[in-house]
């Protein structure tokens, strides 16, 4: 369980001021050990040193396993944040190739098409290693990669001004379809699921 960092802080003030605490007692219990004049001083004295030292003990215990907890904390929203970058760039990448394909398929023989998939793999690879592959805009990225490809977008393949550019969601045009540049989707636009399929390549 995660502990709120205030609430981790604060704990550790206080397991170091109670070892603190339990270190000076021990220190002035040890001085009047060495001062004790009868054996019966000395049990008593050594039975006390003995409670202060395992307080102390504890306390120092419970001090590095606040550090390991909050480090392992740290590694673990890491972990989650890497997790979550990873989702999203192979949905952002299903959603480039997705659309771009399509536009091959329409423009390209069957040859060339399969020449240029591979092709936009590679492109795709290469341009998903940046931040900026999920900061810019979806449609930006499709232009650009059909630019490389050699192949023409026309304005229907672009967005509408009103619809959603970051590749999240699945617009929809007026008629309830989604326009020739967004790929195949089902389901919520919180957890889309591309179709894999392959884009149609004319009759056999």
């Amino acid at each position: 369980m995660n502990v709120p960092e205030d609430m981790a802080a604060r704990h550790g003030r206080m397991l170091a001021e109670i070892a603190e605490i339990a270190l000076a007692a021990a220190r002035d219990l040890g001085q009047s050990l060495a001062e004790a004049a009868t054996p019966q001083e000395k049990a008593v004295l050594m039975g006390a040193l003995h409670r202060a030292g395992r307080s102390l003990r504890q306390s120092v215990a419970l001090e590095a396993r606040l550090v390991r907890d909050a480090g392992r904390a740290l590694r673990e929203a890491r972990d989650e944040a890497l997790a979550e970058t990873r989702r999203k760039v192979d949905r952002r990448k299903a959603q480039v190739e997705a659309a771009v394909k399509r536009l091959i398929w329409t423009e390209r023989e069957a040859d060339e098409a399969e020449w240029l998939e591979s092709v936009l793999d590679e492109l795709v690879g290469e341009d998903a290693v940046f931040d900026a592959f999920l900061s810019d805009p979806i449609e930006l990225q499709i232009a650009r990669l059909c630019e490389a490809l050699g192949i023409q977008v026309s304005d229907v393949d672009h967005p509408r001004e009103d619809e959603d550019p970051s590749g999240i969601s699945s617009p929809e045009t007026e008629s309830g379809s989604s326009p020739a540049w967004v790929p195949a989707v089902a389901g919520s636009s919180d957890d889309l699921e591309f179709d894999a399929a392959p884009p149609p390549r004319g009759p056999p």
